[in-house]
């Protein structure tokens, strides 16, 4: 009877008090106190509205109650199958952190849930219409990414890898197979980054910065996360701004970016490196000005897009060592590796690990690997690929400004906000192939 009540009463009872505003106060007595994190969120969602709650709940839960309580806690509300969007995201975040951080949790039981978690996630890209368990799976695997060691996120990445080959029927490309350019694919995983040269030709720079000459732009490196106002470029370029980013619905319509990221050998080694076919998640196009600022993307730091991925960037005007060159350090994304280099440079005060939670021991990057450095730069076209899980950043422009367009490449997509920006069939069909694999490939940009 106890178990009845904690796995199946509770858990409805608190998600019906979040649905209508009756019962709080009472539910808040009654209840136990595992849950008292779940009830904090229906009081304060009154006060303050969902969305700062999450801020303040996510605060509050990583920074006390104990990690098994936690655990208890996600184990009886996932039971019940019962996910609600945006409202269990800050349930997300529980899980991620007690999955990533606890130490009373088994590595076993750890990874029988992440395994669990990435079946849902999987079968959720694979529908035209996601459910809600398997958007809270891939909500969970977003979040855990910041909390997972690199041998735990390597050791997952398989686990998605063959989640999306067995559901395909695929099996996984080797490294050397001839189709795939071998000495390119190998320079990916050895170095993490491989130049690309010229993907562009200068026609097709000039028909896409006319389509862009008045496209509205925000004040930001990333259109979609931010609250600045529309603009035009001229307005924001005179303003004083850092960046000005486009629209998704932009970028997509932009000539030549999307038949370039279906190339075919690109796709061959960008799938050979993630071990699956590769799923197009997202793509970004910014402007960097040759401001005063510094910080964000001009700083080193690591993306966290997915268990495993690849970014896929084109310099869209002439860079040059003045105009704002991306650095990568080659090997950065093993552990190992920073392990290794640490040593040799005799510091006693900074591990391999330092490295690879933020701020990324930051005073320390260019002494630690000052003779690791990749600094790609060139002509408008100039194309490189790269692990983004290495330690990367965007040189700020001190002369010219720079146009980069950037597409990521993973096994899944564990952000589906992208899909609220697509293509329909007929304009898709009409400018790249339209095979399986690239109805596979770009489904995340394609509207039925």
């Amino acid at each position: 009877m106890k178990s009845v009540l904690r796995h199946r009463l509770i858990p409805r009872i608190l998600l019906a008090a979040r649905e209508r505003a009756w019962g709080s106060s009472i539910i808040f007595v009654l209840a136990p106190l595992r849950y008292s994190i779940d009830l904090i969120y229906i009081v304060l969602s009154r006060v303050f509205g969902d969305a700062k709650t999450t801020w303040l709940l996510r605060a509050t839960i990583l920074l006390g109650s104990k990690s098994h309580k936690r655990w208890q806690s996600l184990n009886a509300l996932m039971s019940t199958g019962l996910y609600r969007g945006e409202k269990w995201w800050c349930l997300s975040q529980i899980a991620a952190h007690a999955l990533g951080q606890a130490s009373d949790i088994s590595e076993t039981d750890k990874n029988a849930v992440v395994k669990q978690l990435i079946e849902a996630a999987a079968q959720n890209n694979f529908k035209e219409n996601s459910v809600e368990s398997g958007i809270f799976a891939q909500k969970v695997l977003s979040a855990l990414l910041w909390y997972v060691t690199p041998s735990r996120r390597e050791h997952y990445a398989s686990i998605a890898a063959a989640q999306v080959n067995s559901a395909l029927n695929f099996e996984r490309p080797s490294l050397g197979s001839a189709s795939q350019k071998p000495n390119q694919a190998a320079a990916l995983s050895s170095d993490g980054i491989i130049a690309l040269g010229q993907v562009l030709s200068e026609r097709q720079i000039t028909d896409l910065l006319g389509y862009l000459s008045d496209k509205p732009c925000k004040a930001s490196h990333y259109f979609e996360q931010s609250n600045e106002k529309l603009s035009t470029f001229e307005e924001i370029q005179v303003s004083g701004a850092h960046y000005a980013s486009y629209s998704r619905e932009t970028v997509l319509n932009t000539p030549h970016l999307l038949e370039v990221c279906n190339e075919t050998s690109l796709v061959g080694i960008v799938s050979s490196y993630l071990g699956c076919p590769a799923t197009l998640q997202s793509m970004n196009l910014f402007w960097t000005f040759s401001t005063k600022q510094s910080g964000g993307v001009s700083v080193f730091h690591r993306d966290q897009n997915d268990f495993r991925s690849v970014s896929f960037y084109i310099f869209l005007t002439r860079v040059d060592l003045e105009s704002g060159p991306h650095e990568y350090i080659r090997g950065s994304a093993n552990l190992e590796f920073c392990d290794r280099r640490i040593r040799e440079a005799n510091l006693s005060t900074v591990r391999g690990i330092d490295f690879f939670n933020p701020p990324w021991a930051q005073h320390l990057v260019t002494e630690v690997f000052q003779k690791d450095v990749s600094v790609m730069s060139g002509p408008a076209g100039t194309a490189f690929i790269s692990d983004p899980y290495g330690l990367h950043r965007g040189v700020a422009p001190s002369g010219s400004d720079r146009l980069l367009f950037y597409a990521v490449f993973g096994i899944m997509p564990l952000d589906t906000s992208g899909r609220n920006s697509q293509l329909t069939s007929s304009e898709f069909v009409q400018r790249v192939v339209n095979s399986r694999d690239s109805q596979f490939r770009n489904r995340v940009v394609i509207r039925a």
